[in-house]
């Protein structure tokens, strides 16, 4: 069993992310142009039978990858945007060498993360357990209802979660001013 400490994690993005950036790659545009959105890809394309290429124009998208899977010279990616998800087949053979090994050492997969964090969960272990990749960390209970549904959709079915009590935090200020202010719009409405 293969445990990743936080900080060991932090230095491995923060490699990552320099060897993005000596490559001339922005990890983060301020603005990102794109042509198509996932659901218009599937509505323009869904004529296109299994393994015929569409090559009159560059498909660009935006999106999150929730899923990759390896195979040999091949990587199928899921990714998703806020209209629908994509399947992606990356071959060796058309991309080359440097840009597929890019891939593999540089991109990697974040929809679990990137959603815990914005219910303010504080990620304090990752690491492997056999084929099995786990998350620890502590996330507030009011953030987590529904996340059944949330976490078994981002994975497709193959993620699961054990929630249990950790201890009580103050809630800050900004998000504590939020509920106050619904609360009483609720009770004067």
């Amino acid at each position: 069993m293969e445990e990743k400490p936080l900080q060991q994690i932090i230095n491995i993005r923060k490699e990552k992310l320099n060897k993005l950036l000596q490559q001339g790659i922005n990890p983060f545009p301020n603005k990102f142009e794109y042509n198509y959105d996932i659901n218009k890809i599937i509505e323009k394309f869904s004529y296109l039978s299994d393994g015929q290429v569409y090559d009159k124009e560059n498909i660009i998208a935006k999106g999150r990858i929730i899923l990759r899977r390896e195979m040999g010279k091949s990587v199928f990616c899921h990714i998703q945007d806020f209209t629908g998800k994509i399947q992606i087949y990356f071959k060796k053979d058309i991309l080359g060498e440097e840009k597929f090994r890019m891939f593999l050492d540089l991109i990697d997969i974040g929809d679990i993360i990137g959603d815990l964090n914005s219910r303010r969960a504080k990620i304090t272990e990752m690491g492997d357990r056999g084929n099995v990749k786990y998350v620890r960390g502590t996330v507030p209970l009011a953030e987590m209802f529904g996340y059944a549904t949330v976490v078994r959709s981002l994975s497709q079915g193959r993620a699961s979660f054990n929630l249990e009590p950790s201890h009580y935090e103050e809630v800050p200020a900004n998000i504590a001013k939020a509920i106050i202010e619904k609360r009483t719009v609720v009770t004067k409405g």
